[in-house]
């Protein structure tokens, strides 16, 4: 995998195949992509790495609304990684369990919208955000069956002990294979 870029791990043929996706896949994307571009990703200025993150937030980047700035430094706070869902509260929330630090507590996250179906078992990718006193999902979301995310945490966990990398580009690229039917 190559975690270069949010497409990085993928090869021609199958970045060829993206855009034969539905439209509703290439929605998915763009909320992603969208979501990845301004959390992680490092863009190169004048040679040099610099996250877009730190551009937009940093000494003149844009003008943005109190609450359009909170959702960023928010976003940035915690890395994406992968939750199981554990149990699920209709109408108000989920309570996850984070599959690549396992140690970690449970964590109740506020969601209506996704406690209406989801299911205790579902395997997902994706950044718990700090609103308030209260922990939301972002809008980026990374379904994945049992299988991919169990080949997901293999790699992940052989890379952390190696290279000490984030989980997120891993969960991409095997988000992006199945969403590629691979």
């Amino acid at each position: 995998l190559d975690p270069g870029g949010f497409l990085g791990g993928l090869e021609d043929e199958e970045y060829a195949r993206l855009e034969q996706l539905p439209p509703e896949a290439h929605t998915e994307l763009d909320i992603n992509i969208g979501e990845w571009l301004l959390a992680d990703a490092v863009l190169q200025v004048d040679g040099e790495g610099v996250f877009a993150l730190d551009l937009v937030l940093g000494e003149g980047g844009p003008l943005l609304p109190p609450n359009s700035r909170e959702w960023l430094i928010a976003a940035s706070e915690r890395p994406m990684s992968l939750y199981d869902v554990i149990r699920v509260i209709p109408g108000e929330g989920l309570d996850l369990r984070d599959l690549v630090y396992p140690a970690d507590p449970p964590v109740r996250v506020r969601d209506e919208a996704f406690s209406g179906s989801a299911q205790r078992g579902d395997i997902f990718g994706g950044r718990i955000l700090r609103k308030g006193d209260d922990r939301i999902l972002s809008e980026a979301f990374y379904p994945m069956p049992e299988d991919f995310a169990q080949d997901c945490l293999n790699e992940i966990f052989t890379e952390q002990e190696a290279a000490a990398k984030e989980a997120g580009p891993f969960i991409i690229d095997y988000w992006l294979l199945g969403l590629l039917g691979e």
